[in-house]
């Protein structure tokens, strides 16, 4: 229909409608059921009232993919092939018609030339003229791309209404086919400990699936969903069916539970997958297995339900450090396919799954206007990076860590933290333990070079994660900033960069209120004058190298440098080129003093400042230096200089003005003519702006009473403009020592006898003279005043003016049968060396007679029980029967030694003991303690009387209980005592004897021990221990009853007898076992007319540049002496020495070697000589032993800066040398150390009067 009206287009408007004519007799419709591989079809017919003669519907379903319809039999006749349509792949199945009053006929349809069955067709007719018939029937779903296919597909039919044999209409209906046959899943991580636990707990997610900590994806095979029974199909036989997983490269497989690569569990189908139930089954009928490399195949020769299969895979370790070695997440891809014998495409699908590294992650947080935390990450994944070593991070300018005014990082207040990461399954990671930077390792800590402005963060175990956080102030005005962090080994491993950051306003306000800050204004010439860009000042620590802050003036000359922590600091110009440049660093000083922030620059207080660069030609500088020379000079002292200008014609300044001067060492300040100035060694001044032409004077106080020279150039001259005049001032003093030195010889001479000198000096006789003493205390004599040295001890005067003389005169000791020589007893101090006054007095006597034969008594005192006194002193009597009137020496063990006479007492408490040296053999002795039973205490004692044997000691031990409490019998211990003693002519001192101690305790037991002599510890039964003469160890609180047994090793081959006694026995109750070990080696008396000497070897360096505590290495050969000698050590501890051994002495140290026979050569090298910048200069090094005694003096020389080097020791030759010697601040060791310097000269001197070479002296 078309509309037209005045003023419409000229077409008009049109509009249309349409109208169906006639009817759809006949619909179809299907439904698929994959369970059993049916697809129900309905269909409806109706003639709706219209006359349709003979309706008939035909159905035509072939069993495979194609027909030739002109080739098979079975068509109805008069229905032309034409007219139906084929539907493949399908079958009826039988019994399925269901149609209320028709008539359903199956007409097989045959191959004509094999007569094989090859498709239904369903003829249905009786349909009435009037109403709606309809019916159903079904087909079975042959083509196993349908039904296995893995997919949703269409299956179709197409029913034919014929009236008759003529075809009047069709309908034709697909039904949705949804085969569920093999389906690929991942577990979701966490079940790795338990995989059945989480069987149906899966994602198809692909970042969900791998475990971090593992390592490991579980994949999960879902197969035949549907249920089908896949290999016993009637009409398909597919045969035998094959499920294959194949890994990505790689990848591998690995037990999933112990000895087993797989799960597999029945199932039901849920979904598009298998819900697994019940427990994994241990065997499937007809199933097969096999994994190879990164495959996994499944047999199944009988293949009729559903099933889960659970296998474990995870990535080769190259294939991890590949996935972890950056940055980055990497998808891979597992795929899985099912067919079978004879439907070989099969089906496949896939499973991806991703894995996200984030080796270095960096992060940032505003957290208050001004301050940013910075946080860096090290994530391995527990696959360690190959060098993962260490994190630099570049700061940008105008971002600043947090530092002292030293320019060290500040660790506290969480201004630098770090803090271990856990590794979570999900490659997460939860926060672990916080490590302790400030006490940490110097290989852990942070450090940061503010030259480069990188931070860098160690890395303490490349293994393990880290969280790195720090605090930065931003110092900058505006701009956008951002850093970058890269992890390192030999080379960059990976980086991460933090989002930038957009300084603000607020940050730059804010970072005005935290300490201190300082605006610089440089201008040119004067106050007034052009302002000067593109200057850098930079503020430095102390040192003069660690950057604090730095930054460049702008176009309006200023700079603003801010968040200063408090401190001191060096401002240093750099100028652009073409401009004269300041010449001096200024004095920068940040105090917060009551919560104000003070700033100071050159003692001007203020945070704003102008700075000034002096026109060209007019002005000069003046520099006055101090430097103190000499090994006596005080680098401390302070010298006072007095100044004075006379300034030049025409100069219309204020002459009494103050000029500018810049402090090395002092501080900054200003000095006008007439001013004086004190400075000390290394300082100086640097007055600038004086005026070119003026003419200067510099004079320096008289110090030569203090013993120094002075030496000048450059007092007085004129100042020439942009120069610097220089007036160096050097005070030298120089220093020397002097040894005092004592040796007894003789086979009568007393190792312990004190022997008085008298010592005189030339100086002021009210002078104290420091001297440290070897052997003796360190202390202060005056001209005239005296010391008392025996054998082995000397003291040292240090510190002694060039030039001062000296005299050393000994008393005379003739009337005690000493012959005494000497040598340098007089002389004068040399700079830089030691001058020794070396005194020997020998004594000899006709040798005892061999019957004449000695023995010791050894009186100890132990308190037990938990009232005992440690500290109560506890009063012993002690006869002979023989030589009543003599007085015997005692060697005391923490008690001072003395003499006894028979009656006579000593008190000694816990631990303390004496030991009688000399009783004649056969004295019978007796021993009693008082009475302390009305203290409480319970006296035992073992040994009290006895005989005294020669070449043995014997012990009267003496034990008193006290308790409060008595302790139950299970409760009861005592001690064990193992004690070592040499005797004879011939023994020596120092050796040591090994031991064997057993218990029939607990074989893994320890027992702690107490030393005497050698440190504390502990034994196990069957452990050994080595003792020498007077040493002893204490097993305390042994349980009663405990059985031992202490063996000794044999040394009858070294010549010695040995003697003991309690070497085994049974621990007593509140008693101390005494295991008592006496070695004795004797030999032919010496010789009288045998004659020995020392040789004293010392060290002395000298220079400003020389090292005092260096060591240096001097090696001693000498002939026609055999064997090891003892020497006495000054500043080095003592032991002995052969032919060809070296030792090792730093400044003011120095060996005595005693007893070598007259007239050995011998010669004294140094290792180090004429090297590392010294000049050495000897004295003695070479020569022949007299009985004066030989020095060999070494002098090393250096000069500049001093260095601090260490070091020391005996260093073996062709000899063994050493020995075990008492170290300084052992409280156990001070009479072992006596015993051993006097016993060892004393043995000595004995052992040299062998006549021949000394054959008899032991070598080994």
């Amino acid at each position: 229909a078309t509309v037209t009206w005045s003023g419409s287009p000229s077409a008009g408007l049109s509009g249309s409608a349409t109208v169906g004519v006639g009817y759809t007799p006949i619909t179809k419709s299907g439904s698929a059921d994959p369970s059993t591989r049916q697809v129900t079809w309905t269909v409806g017919v109706g003639p709706r009232g219209q006359s349709i003669p003979n309706p008939t519907v035909y159905d035509l379903i072939v069993y495979g993919q194609s027909i030739n319809l002109s080739g098979v039999n079975g068509i109805p006749t008069g229905i032309a092939s034409g007219d139906l349509t084929p539907r493949y792949g399908q079958k009826y199945v039988d019994s399925s018609f269901v149609g209320s009053g028709l008539t359903f006929e199956l007409i097989p349809i045959t191959d004509t030339a094999t007569s094989e069955r090859v498709a239904d067709l369903l003829k249905i007719t009786e349909f009435p003229q009037a109403g709606w018939s309809s019916f159903t029937f079904k087909t079975l779903v042959l083509d196993p791309d349908i039904f296995a296919g893995n997919k949703q597909q269409n299956v179709y039919n197409t029913t034919t209404l014929f009236s008759g044999t003529t075809k009047l209409n069709h309908a034709t209906a697909e039904a949705p086919y949804t085969s569920t046959m093999l389906a690929k899943e991942m577990l979701k991580r966490g079940y790795v400990s338990n995989p059945a636990a989480g069987v149906n707990d899966f994602t198809t997610t692909a970042a969900d699936g791998f475990d971090y900590v593992d390592h490991s994806v579980i994949f999960r095979l879902a197969v035949n969903a549907d249920g089908l029974d896949l290999t016993g199909l009637d009409g398909s036989k597919m045969g035998t069916a094959h499920v294959t997983d194949t890994l990505p490269a790689g990848w591998e497989f690995v037990d999933i539970v112990p000895g087993s690569k797989y799960m597999i569990f029945e199932g039901t189908k849920s979904g598009s997958s298998v819900n697994a139930t019940g427990s994994p089954l241990d065997s499937v009928l007809g199933l097969s297995t096999s994994f190879v490399g990164n495959k996994a195949s499944f047999q199944f020769t009988t293949l009729d339900k559903p099933y889960v299969i659970l296998v474990k895979a995870r990535p080769t370790d190259p294939k991890l450090a590949e996935y972890f070695g950056g940055n980055k997440t990497t998808t891979e891809r597992n795929n899985v396919s099912l067919y079978t014998a004879n439907w070989t495409p099969g089906v496949s699908t896939h499973q991806d799954v991703s894995i996200k590294s984030t080796l270095v992650d960096k992060s940032r947080k505003l957290l208050e206007d001004g301050v940013v935390r910075w946080t860096i990450e090290y994530r391995p994944y527990d696959v360690t990076p190959d060098g993962a070593r260490r994190l630099e991070d570049t700061l940008p300018v105008g971002v600043d860590l947090r530092t002292d005014s030293s320019g060290n990082l500040i660790l506290s207040d969480g201004n630098i933290t770090a803090q271990e990461l856990v590794l979570q399954p999900n490659g997460t990671y939860a926060d672990g333990t916080e490590l302790d930077l400030i006490n940490a390792d110097p290989g852990v800590s942070p450090s940061y070079d503010s030259q480069t402005r990188v931070l860098t963060l160690r890395i303490p175990d490349p293994t393990k994660a880290y969280r790195f956080t720090y605090l930065t102030d931003i110092t900058a005005e505006s701009g956008t900033v951002k850093n970058t962090v890269t992890l390192w080994g030999e080379t960059a491993v990976a980086g991460a960069t933090s989002e930038p950051y957009q300084i603000t306003d607020r940050d730059g306000s804010a970072s005005l209120q935290r300490n201190g800050w300082i605006e610089i204004t440089k201008r040119v010439g004067s106050a007034d004058g052009a302002p000067l860009s593109g200057v850098r000042f930079t503020v430095l620590a102390l040192d003069g190298e660690t950057i604090i802050r730095t930054g460049f003036t702008g176009a309006d000359g200023k700079l603003r440098l801010k968040v200063i922590p408090d401190g001191t600091y060096i401002l240093r110009e750099t100028t652009p080129a073409g401009y004269s440049p300041e010449k001096v660093d200024r004095t920068l000083t940040v105090a917060t003093v009551d919560g104000t922030v003070n700033v100071t620059l050159d003692g001007k207080p203020g945070n704003y400042h102008t700075v000034l660069n002096y026109l060209e030609g007019t002005v000069g500088d003046l520099t006055i230096s101090k430097v103190v020379a000499g090994n006596g000079a005080d680098p401390s002292k302070q010298f006072e200089f007095t100044v004075t200008f006379v300034f030049p014609e025409g100069f219309n300044g204020d002459p009494n003005a103050s000029f500018t001067y810049y402090g090395t060492g002092v501080p900054n300040g200003s000095i006008a003519s007439g001013g004086t100035i004190a400075l000390a060694h290394g300082q100086s001044i640097n007055i600038v702006g004086l005026p070119k032409g003026t003419t200067y004077t510099v004079t320096e106080r008289d110090y030569t009473s203090d013993n120094y020279s002075t030496t000048v150039t450059g007092g007085t001259g004129s100042i020439v403009a942009d120069e610097t005049q220089v007036a160096a001032f050097t005070n030298t003093r120089n220093e020397g020592d002097l040894t005092i030195v004592k040796t007894v010889g003789g086979n009568a001479g007393d190792t312990i006898q004190k022997f008085i000198f008298t010592v005189t000096f030339t100086g002021d006789s009210n002078d104290a003279y420091s001297y440290v003493g070897n052997g003796v205390p360190d202390g202060t004599l005056r001209s005239g005043g005296t010391i008392a040295l025996a054998h082995g001890q000397s003291i040292t005067f240090v510190h002694l003016p060039e030039n001062l003389g000296y005299t050393v005169t000994e008393s005379d000791y003739s009337g005690y049968g000493y012959v005494t020589t000497s040598r340098g007893g007089t002389g004068t101090i040399v700079a830089k060396a030691t001058q020794t006054a070396a005194f020997t007095n020998t004594r000899n006597v006709t040798p005892s007679e061999p019957e004449e034969k000695n023995g010791d008594l050894t009186i100890t005192k132990t308190v037990t029980g938990t009232a005992g006194s440690r500290t109560k002193q506890f009063i012993f009597t002690v006869t002979f029967d023989a030589a009543p009137d003599t007085a015997f020496r005692y060697i005391g063990e923490g008690v001072t030694g003395g003499t006894i006479k028979s009656g006579g007492t000593i008190a000694l408490a816990h631990g303390q003991s004496i030991t009688i040296v000399g009783l004649p053999e056969g004295t019978r002795y007796t021993v009693t303690e008082g009475d302390y039973s009305q203290d409480g205490y319970v006296t035992s004692s073992r040994g009290a009387g006895g005989t005294i044997v020669a070449g043995t000691t014997q012990t009267a031990s003496f034990t008193n209980a006290h308790k409060v409490t008595p302790p139950e019998p299970e409760d009861k211990t005592g001690d064990l005592t193992i004690t070592k003693t040499v005797g004879g002519n011939a023994a020596s001192i120092v050796k040591q004897f090994t031991f064997t101690v057993t218990f029939d305790g607990d074989q893994n037991a320890e027992y702690a021990y107490t030393g005497h002599g050698v440190p504390n510890g502990t034994l196990k039964s069957g452990d050994s221990i080595t003792l020498a003469h007077g040493q002893s160890i204490t097993f305390k609180n042994l349980p009663e009853g405990l059985k031992y047994t202490v063996t000794e090793a044999d040394y009858s081959e070294d010549g010695y007898v040995t003697s003991s006694t309690g070497s085994a026995g049974t621990i007593a109750a509140e008693q101390t076992q005494v295991a008592a070990f006496t070695n004795t080696r004797n030999v032919t008396p010496p010789d009288p007319e045998e004659h020995i000497g020392n040789l004293t070897i010392t060290k002395t360096v000298a220079g400003s540049a020389a090292s005092t505590t260096k060591q240096f290495t001097f090696t001693v050969t000498w002939s026609g002496g055999q064997g090891a000698y003892p020497y006495v050590g000054h500043g080095v501890p003592g032991g002995t020495i052969r032919s060809g051994d070296s030792i090792t002495l730093a400044h003011g140290q120095s060996i005595t070697i005693v007893g070598l026979p007259v007239d050995v050569t011998y010669q004294v090298t140094e290792d180090e000589a004429d090297q590392d910048g010294y000049v050495t200069t000897v004295t003695g090094a070479a020569g022949t032993i007299v009985e004066a005694g030989q020095t060999a003096a070494f002098v090393n020389t250096k000069t500049g800066q001093p260095t601090e080097e260490g070091g020391g020791g005996i260093t073996p030759g062709d000899g063994t040398g050493g020995g075990t010697t008492p170290k300084t601040g052992d409280s156990n060791s001070s009479t072992i150390w006596f015993i051993g310097l006097g016993g060892c000269a004393l043995l000595l001197l004995i052992l040299i009067g062998l006549r021949v070479g000394l054959r008899g002296r032991e070598t080994k």
